[in-house]
């Protein structure tokens, strides 16, 4: 862009931009990318293309480096008469997306569609694209389907437009679009479907959930220890409320299963997210109660219940709840995840929710009564057992925080061995005042000690920011002697 600019600021137009002409000045330190041709040899590549040719080879990328793939222009065959920079520009474009797509052209997969979609001006490469045969799934508001964007596979998130839906729409796109956490799935784009009926979400494809795992109908990339599943789930969901926001719809088959590897647990489906107010109290307001029956907290179910016997419409203003409804569903999920399947308040789903309201938590007993009759055989370590009970605590102000439920996973992670914990130390000189303001994109752990700052960084592991205010007693099993813990927020 740099060179294009370049040119066009001494009056030339180029107008054979093409990857062919973009080289590569390997000599020089930095490496530098160079355009060349500009009017010399206006069709560099006809020569070797033709030879090409003899030898009877038609390579893709030497046939896709023809001018006519290149322009909106209909006149491809001479340069003559051409001062319009904008198809610079428009090459230019198509260039960047080539490179950093590794190949990939804007406009089209194939030499004939390409053309075809430059004539039509669509670049359909930037384009959500939908393939309405391969259905991922459905839930309250659309369908999922698989499809492309920047031609890479991406699951689309169709839902239609209606004037109720919009407001809904928007919440989560604004919402979620800004989102980036490994343990969140991605928001990649939005855009609304050539005929207006639908609006389309291109997320982060997935390779499953964490319903169809335990359900026996996930055949991906084998899963990471239980311990560091539930780690994973946490972390991404108290990413979310470190961001002023409440899920409000955490259930099995809202956890799902990265295709990478190693594989990562990503909280998906922010249809139901609510702003928390700015104060840090983690309350949010309510008009409506939103979410599965058969995973909400039970102060959120009674709601409902109230407004039933009453049998008239929910009243303008609810209660006001709190992020521990998320943590309520967390370890209702837990327990699902470890049992593979069950659920803590029963076998039959009709009647969990009655068993939640009466705080009626059928197969976490029946589960530490077999585990105690036959404690060899117990598959669930009898501390995540009581990690899960403080974490459905009826009562909301009994109930943990997750950022308490993050601190104990991480200390059964690295007492296991599991967390391939590697830590370094890098001291960095801070001058008198200094602020860190944005949430880093890797676990670390941090403390200060006068002007100087020091990071432990490990893979896996890490104590939650929101427990830096306990200053160093946090991090005596670390041995962190002597030093000041830097406190967050």
């Amino acid at each position: 862009t740099n060179g294009v600019s370049y040119l066009h600021g001494k009056g030339i137009v180029h107008g054979d931009l093409n990857p062919l002409n973009v080289v590569i000045a390997a000599q020089s330190r930095p490496v530098r990318m160079k355009i060349s041709d500009f009017g010399l040899s206006k069709f560099s590549y006809s020569k070797q293309l033709s030879q090409k040719k003899k030898e009877g080879e038609k390579p893709f990328e030497m046939e896709l480096c023809m001018r006519k793939y290149w322009t909106l222009s209909e006149e491809t065959d001479s340069l003559e008469g051409i001062k319009d920079a904008t198809e610079d520009v428009i090459a230019a474009g198509c260039i960047l997306f080539y490179y950093l797509t590794r190949g990939g052209h804007l406009f089209g997969n194939d030499f004939e569609s390409i053309l075809i979609n430059l004539k039509e001006k669509k670049p359909v490469n930037l384009e959500i694209q939908v393939n309405t045969s391969k259905l991922l799934g459905s839930g309250f508001f659309g369908q999922v389907f698989e499809g492309k964007f920047n031609g890479d596979l991406v699951a689309v998130k169709q839902m239609t437009t209606t004037t109720a839906q919009k407001k809904i729409i928007q919440r989560e796109m604004s919402t979620h679009i800004e989102l980036n956490h490994v343990n969140v799935v991605k928001l990649l784009d939005v855009a609304d479907s050539a005929d207006n009926k639908f609006t389309h979400l291109a997320l982060e494809l997935c390779g499953g959930t964490l319903a169809d795992y335990c359900q026996n109908n996930y055949s991906g990339p084998e899963l990471p220890p239980d311990e560091l599943v539930l780690y994973q789930i946490a972390n991404g969901l108290h990413y979310i409320h470190s961001r002023n926001l409440v899920h409000r719809d955490i259930k099995p088959e809202n956890i799902l299963i990265s295709m990478t590897t190693p594989v990562q647990m990503k909280v998906s489906d922010l249809s139901f997210v609510k702003k928390t107010r700015e104060d840090f109290s983690q309350i949010f307001s309510q008009s409506e109660i939103r979410g599965t029956l058969q995973w909400l907290a039970p102060e959120r179910l009674k709601v409902l219940t109230d407004n039933e016997n009453k049998s008239t419409d929910l009243p303008a203003e609810l209660p006001d709840g709190t992020i521990k409804s998320d943590t309520f569903s967390s370890g209702c999920v837990f327990f699902y995840f470890l049992t593979r399947g069950k659920h803590p308040f029963g076998k039959n789903q009709a009647t969990v929710p009655a068993n939640i309201l009466k705080n009626k938590q059928e197969e976490l007993v029946s589960y530490k009564q077999n585990l105690a009759a036959d404690e060899a055989n117990g598959r669930i370590p009898a501390g995540l057992i009581k990690l899960i009970e403080d974490m459905i605590q009826f009562e909301e102000k009994e109930r943990i925080g997750l950022p308490e439920v993050i601190k104990q996973l991480a200390a059964v992670l690295y007492g296991m061995d599991k967390s391939k914990c590697q830590l370094r130390i890098v001291e960095a000189s801070l001058g008198g005042n200094y602020i860190i303001s944005s949430h880093p994109t890797e676990l670390i752990i941090a403390c200060a000690k006068q002007k100087k700052l020091i990071f432990y960084t490990a893979e896996n592991l890490a104590i939650p920011f929101s427990n830096w205010r306990k200053k160093k007693d946090t991090f005596q099993h670390l041995n962190f002697e002597k030093l000041d813990s830097l406190e967050w927020n």
